[in-house]
């Protein structure tokens, strides 16, 4: 499968686009999310914190992320996109410094609050999308979209974080990560930044007003639910397994197993939603995930956890490019990167929950049964509503 070719004139190759867009998202989501599940048991021991604790450090990251995502998509347009990313690198680099010289778990929020969370806002998925989606025509936005969100890095960063703790310990680990951000400043250096769908993005009367329907908060509950399931998986995944009687390093390969497969998927969905609609490619992705989440509810041999891994790494990294394709379908590209940000803020409680409420049933119950099952029937849930949104879209165009 190949990059599709921008037809937008006076710009440059919508692959050379996608290629800065890609990297700059897999550096910072990557060191962000694609690196707790692995550490996890290191930051509880090294910051004497509980399971709750530690899951609420993550939650924390995405409250200020998503705060920073919906800010951000108000001013883009206003203000240089090149400012933002450069200074979203500056701020991840000074947290994993800082935290490499932290030693109570209140600077561990701190930091996670304060500066990766951020960090990541300002440089990662909005930016990027809002990047790649403004070059790409609506018939190849999918598959571009596809591409920059391919999470390469997240595949590498468990093993490669698993190595880095055995070698260098937590502190050692965190030094190398203050450097990898700042490996991101000529990407970022080489974003043309004359895109004629983001100029104005910001400015209200260049777009049609967003209005406050139920479409809009049925998709807030779809992508909410979907997208905090994920962070769920994310800092709970080597816990679970391992409390099943798996090694450290075998759950650790499961992370990684769902990230390769995840590359494909970012791709295979985003043509997905090119090809079939992007509402059918997010219910198809919710409901494999409910099916592929019953294998968690019980401990299983470790074939079914592969399964599990290349199922949910799958849909996983397709859900921002399906993500991205119905938002600029149904509300248009004057109005992607508000909408893209006010979608971060709106689905915020879910992202900040989920992964904490899960950790906290995990304590109260002693055990993944109960918020594993909560999820499915999210997952479930979530689906049904994508049917009712393609639906509407059907409806809208006939």
């Amino acid at each position: 499968m190949t990059v599709p070719v921008s037809n937008a004139t006076k710009g440059p190759p919508l692959w050379r686009v996608v290629l800065a867009a890609a990297f700059v998202q897999n550096v910072s989501t990557g060191l962000l999310f694609g690196t707790f599940g692995t550490i996890l048991f290191a930051l509880e021991d090294w910051f004497r914190a509980d399971r709750g604790q530690s899951s609420l450090t993550i939650s924390l990251a995405v409250l200020t992320l998503s705060l920073t995502a919906a800010w951000m998509g108000k001013v883009i347009g206003r203000r240089p996109l090149r400012a933002f990313m450069i200074l979203g690198c500056v701020m991840s680099a000074a947290g994993f410094g800082l935290l490499s010289i932290a030693n109570d778990v209140w600077q561990l929020w701190g930091i996670y609050l304060l500066l990766l969370g951020p960090g990541a806002g300002f440089c990662g998925v909005l930016a990027a999308n809002t990047l790649a989606a403004s070059w790409a025509d609506d018939a190849s936005r999918g598959r571009a979209l596809g591409w920059v969100n391919a999470p390469i890095l997240v595949t590498i960063a468990p093993l490669a974080s698993e190595a880095g703790l055995t070698h260098l310990g937590l502190q050692g680990f965190f030094l190398i990560c203050a450097v990898l951000p700042l490996l991101m400043i000529p990407a970022v250096m080489s974003v043309h930044e004359r895109v004629p769908a983001v100029e104005g993005a910001g400015n209200a009367p260049k777009g049609k007003r967003i209005i406050f329907t139920g479409l809009l908060f049925l998709l807030v509950l779809i992508i909410g639910v979907i997208s905090g399931g994920g962070m769920l998986k994310v800092s709970h995944m080597i816990p679970l397994v391992t409390a099943q009687g798996h090694s450290f390093s075998s759950a650790n390969w499961l992370i990684s197993i769902a990230g390769l497969v995840g590359i494909f998927g970012s791709i295979i969905f985003g043509w997905i939603a090119d090809r079939f609609g992007a509402a059918e490619a997010l219910a198809t992705n919710a409901a494999l995930q409910a099916i592929s989440w019953t294998i968690l509810l019980i401990p299983v041999a470790y074939g079914w956890l592969i399964l599990d891994a290349v199922i949910v790494g799958l849909c996983g990294g397709g859900l921002q490019a399906v993500i991205g394709t119905l938002l600029a379908r149904l509300f248009g590209m004057d109005n992607f990167s508000r909408i893209y940000g006010l979608l971060s803020l709106l689905t915020l409680p879910f992202l900040f929950g989920i992964p904490w409420f899960a950790g906290l049933l995990f304590v109260k119950s002693g055990g993944y049964f109960l918020p594993i099952s909560l999820q499915i029937f999210a997952f479930l849930a979530a689906a049904v509503g994508a049917l009712a949104v393609a639906r509407h879209q059907k409806q809208k165009v006939s």
